[in-house]
């Protein structure tokens, strides 16, 4: 959906389905009829009115149908049919209804009764189509979405008490308030954006490698993997001065996130060849909002990953030091053996006393253990760490320290 209305007076903003659904007579299910067609406060006095029944069941059929949408309807018996006998049973006690018509007069004073009776009054464009447009160009500040500000206009015409305008008449008023806000903009663009900007932002739509920048920007990663990371880290190093552009000069347009979020979704909406076709000024905003909402995009990807990458980091230096442990347990096994040996030479009885201590050492110690070994296990016994998992685990970080690499590349990769 193109919001721009240069090229034609009206846009499209409902489908066919959406506008029979606001526009054509109710069709109830039971529970709605029993809902809609219950009078409530005031209302009951209609039944008391100096008027034929045919006339009554006008009323509250139409009073009905206002109540749901708040406009009146013409129609034919047979398409109200259900309705109406719903009205017969529950107020006339199925009283006979003569098939006769009933004048434009008398549906003109039913509509301004039930007008009058719930403060209503006729939406009238030379009155209120004024109003109704600057409304509508508050509103596409907030949101350039037609769809948007056709909802929020029925809301502000219900609450302002008037009759639903016709669809025609709000395709008019909506294709006038963003024709006037598509200039506003357009005169801020051609005021803050230099040639040079402006020709670097359109680069974004320039193959280069058979491949178009804003295509590769559209593709957003589908894991946490370093070649993803890196991908990211590569878009944004390559676009963070456009990125800097549209973030000073967005804030200038005064437009809201919904707005800026609409517009850049416009771009993953459309191929490049159809963004060439579209008027240069809109697409330089679009572009803009693309390229700042997609920037955004990959540094909350990259903190996404950066913080998946260090928890993938703590379960693997957990699983490392586990294994660490486990190693060291069958380890230790083999060195409590040895220095159990090794004291046993003191109290081994078949050692001569005359013996020196050089010749026990050599003979008997060092075929225990080498002199290397006997200072590793005396070295660890001297400094064994009260924390023994903590010891395991730092262990584990530095046998795996090159994943440290990956967990701090993306902070390396921007100036905060």
């Amino acid at each position: 959906m193109i919001p721009s209305t240069e090229n034609s007076k009206r846009i499209s903003i409902l489908n066919q389905s959406e506008i029979n659904e606001l526009y054509e007579i109710p069709k109830f299910t039971d529970d709605e009829r029993r809902w809609y067609f219950e009078l409530h406060d005031n209302e009951p006095k209609l039944l008391l009115l100096s008027v034929s029944t045919k006339t009554k069941i006008d009323l509250i059929l139409q009073l009905g149908y206002f109540k749901a949408k708040n406009q009146f309807f013409k129609y034919q018996l047979d398409e109200t049919q259900k309705d109406i006998d719903y009205i017969l049973n529950h107020y006339f006690d199925n009283a006979h209804l003569v098939k006769a018509r009933i004048s434009r007069e008398i549906k003109r004073q039913n509509k301004k009764r039930i007008l009058n009776l719930l403060g209503f009054q006729y939406f009238r464009k030379t009155k209120y189509c004024e109003p109704l447009t600057t409304k509508a160009i508050e509103l596409s500040r907030l949101s350039a979405n037609p769809v948007f500000i056709f909802r929020e206009l029925i809301e502000f015409v219900f609450k302002k008490k008037m009759t639903m305008p016709g669809y025609t008449t709000l395709q008019d008023i909506i294709s006038k308030a963003l024709t006037l806000e598509q200039q506003r903009i357009k005169r801020i663009l051609k005021k803050g954006l230099s040639p040079e900007e402006g020709q670097s932002i359109f680069q974004l739509m320039q193959k280069k490698d058979s491949f178009y920048a804003v295509t590769s920007l559209k593709k957003l990663p589908k894991n946490f993997k370093p070649k993803a990371i890196y991908q990211e880290i590569r878009h944004y190093q390559k676009y963070s001065s456009l990125y800097q552009i549209a973030k000073q000069l967005l804030p200038r347009l005064k437009i809201s996130n919904n707005s800026i979020a609409y517009y850049a979704d416009l771009v993953d909406h459309y191929t490049v060849q159809s963004l060439h076709r579209i008027n240069e000024d809109q697409t330089c905003l679009w572009l803009l909002c693309f390229i700042f909402n997609r920037t955004k995009r990959i540094l909350d990807n990259l903190v996404l990953m950066f913080s998946y990458t260090v928890n993938q980091y703590q379960v693997d230096v957990g699983e490392e030091a586990k294994r660490l442990i486990f190693a060291d347990a069958i380890e230790k096994e083999e060195q409590d053996d040895r220095i159990a040996k090794l004291l046993r030479i003191f109290t081994d009885t078949t050692i001569d006393d005359s013996v020196t201590f050089k010749i026990i050492k050599e003979k008997e110690a060092y075929a225990i253990a080498l002199p290397e070994t006997i200072n590793q296990i005396s070295t660890g016994l001297e400094n064994k760490s009260k924390d023994y998992q903590t010891s395991f685990t730092w262990k584990a970080v530095k046998k795996i320290a090159g994943l440290q690499i990956i967990a701090k590349s993306p902070l390396e990769s921007f100036a905060f």
